[in-house]
């Protein structure tokens, strides 16, 4: 009998390597100048399609739209009779302006990018080519197109909502997510956990309380997504501006000296874009929300890097046990190995986040610079290593089980966890050198239950404690007797975290 081929041995056949297609994304991922755009590009491709630059433009066009449409509205409801717009738009007008974004498409933007070289500017550029495809229709409105706007008012509520849809759409479904998952952990295991500080062996707890603990902190650092108001709970909201080249409305003022223009930039800012008004800005917004806003993120991926950290040496100590697929190896020359190496990639891909820079976006010159309009171009590139992060840390978790034997085992040979607890048994019965008598059999050594048991009995037959305290402390120095509230407490903790989960789903839900 032919012995298999190594191909053969993990599943895969000739035909499976003969039948492989090069289309041209993934010959683009094989030139992937990172391994965001190539190796990893199945986990961002929706990321991709809210932050590339297609998008960008896109977003950019469906603000300039929007806003001629609002801005015919309001000219024509003011009584005013030199109207750049002369009349609302019909419907039909409207649905053919909003199909420039509706129905954007790569010809289109590449047509945009012609201009752009042209210009030297993408906003400009925009604005053109929106008046090239109009006129085609013959709608003439250039002078209506961008009226009395900056730049800035139109990248900084595109960032805006770029920077949402991302968080809503793919980064808050990833993050709760994780945290199901954790729960799940807490609340499928509950063994005996031999708990460690400094390193060192130090009291019992249980598998349930350690994921607990987790799940609580995540809990902790998620509670700013929930905000609290007047009306109730709501949930975070980006910030939106539209004030003219250094905020004062100074150039749609002075054209149009008699009407509220803080009224209507509210009023388009929180009802059409659905973003959070700001009164107070320069060329761009302050972007204090922002550096709050990442401030969050940041703390939650402290708490998943510890997490990482600590599931790692978990695995690494025996704790847990990894299930594996025949065809699946952990060393090219290791045959034992079973490494856990999505849980490493995602967590260099946290420990890879820098989200300190975008405090920059707080620190522009004067009225305002080209400095935070680069910096927020960049911003699909943190959101991505989040993304590979959670999916990885997910995937790995999901092929892992706790040893139940192994704890055990581990809780039993180390029983001078309990030596904190007698001794403190022993301080209630009155003997104030309770402390120096267990330090005396613990510290620096191995000691065995046996050695517990006989130093117990010799308190009782020298009358220092009663038969029923020394069948007390017999009983409650074993492992499982050991964990005090650890059970109540991870519950607690438990119906906290799914309470909140269930309100952020309500609270960003889309279809709401």
């Amino acid at each position: 009998m032919q012995n298999p081929t190594s191909l053969e041995r993990i599943g895969v056949s000739a035909e499976d390597m003969e039948n492989i297609e090069v289309s041209p994304e993934k010959f683009s991922e094989m030139y992937a100048i990172t391994p965001i755009e190539g190796r990893y590009k199945r986990h961002v491709k929706n990321l991709s399609n809210l932050i590339s630059e297609f998008e960008w433009t896109r977003r950019r066009i469906w603000v300039e739209i929007e806003y001629a449409i609002k801005l015919s509205e309001f000219l024509n409801s003011s009584g005013t009779d030199k109207r750049i717009i002369v009349k609302r738009f019909s419907e039909d007008e409207k649905k053919l302006l909003r199909s420039l974004y509706y129905k954007f498409s790569p010809k289109d933007f590449l047509q945009i990018q012609l201009l752009d070289r042209k210009t030297k500017h993408d906003v400009v550029a925009m604005v053109r080519w929106i008046d090239y495809k109009l006129s085609q229709h013959n709608i003439t409105i250039e002078e209506a197109i961008h009226f009395a706007r900056t730049s800035a008012d139109i990248n900084s509520n595109v960032y805006a909502t770029i920077v949402r849809d991302i968080f809503e759409k793919e980064y808050l479904p990833l993050l709760l997510k994780l945290q199901n998952t954790l729960i799940t952990f807490a609340k499928s295991y509950n063994s005996v956990f031999s708990g460690q500080t400094h390193g060192q062996f130090a009291e019992y707890t249980t598998l349930k309380k350690v994921f607990a603990n987790h799940v609580d902190a995540l809990t902790q650092a998620m509670s700013p997504f929930i905000r609290q108001e007047e009306k109730g709970a709501s949930k975070l909201r980006m910030t939106g501006k539209l004030g003219g080249a250094i905020g004062n409305n100074s150039d749609i003022k002075g054209a149009y000296p008699d009407l509220d223009w803080d009224s209507f930039n509210k009023d388009f800012i929180e009802n059409t874009l659905s973003l959070k008004f700001l009164d107070m800005c320069d060329q761009d917004e302050f972007n204090i929300q922002y550096s709050e806003f990442f401030d969050i993120l940041t703390r939650i991926n402290d708490v998943i890097i510890k997490f990482s950290e600590d599931f790692w040496e978990y695995c690494s100590r025996g704790v847990f046990r990894k299930k594996v697929t025949a065809s699946e190896s952990g060393s090219s020359v290791m045959a034992q190995k079973t490494n856990p190496w999505r849980l490493e990639g995602g967590w260099e891909y946290l420990a890879d986040v820098d989200f300190n820079r975008y405090h920059n976006l707080t620190k522009y010159k004067r009225q305002g610079d080209l400095r935070r309009s680069i910096r927020k171009r960049t911003i699909g590139e943190p959101f991505a290593k989040i993304i590979i992060a959670f999916e990885r840390i997910i995937s790995e978790l999901d092929l892992y089980e706790p040893d139940t034997g192994f704890l055990i085992k581990e809780a039993n040979e180390n029983i001078s966890m309990s030596s904190a607890y007698i001794q403190t048994v022993l301080k209630r019965e009155g003997m104030s050198d309770a402390y120096d008598l267990l330090k005396k059999i613990s510290m620096g050594q191995r000691p065995d239950i046996k050695m517990y048991y006989s130093f117990i009995d010799s308190l009782k037959e020298q009358g220092r404690i009663t038969p029923e305290v020394c069948e007390e402390i017999k009983q409650g120095m074993l492992p499982e007797n050991n964990t005090g509230d650890a059970d109540m407490l991870a519950d607690r903790a438990i119906v906290r975290a799914e309470e909140q989960i269930e309100k952020i789903s309500s609270l960003y839900d889309n279809n709401n």
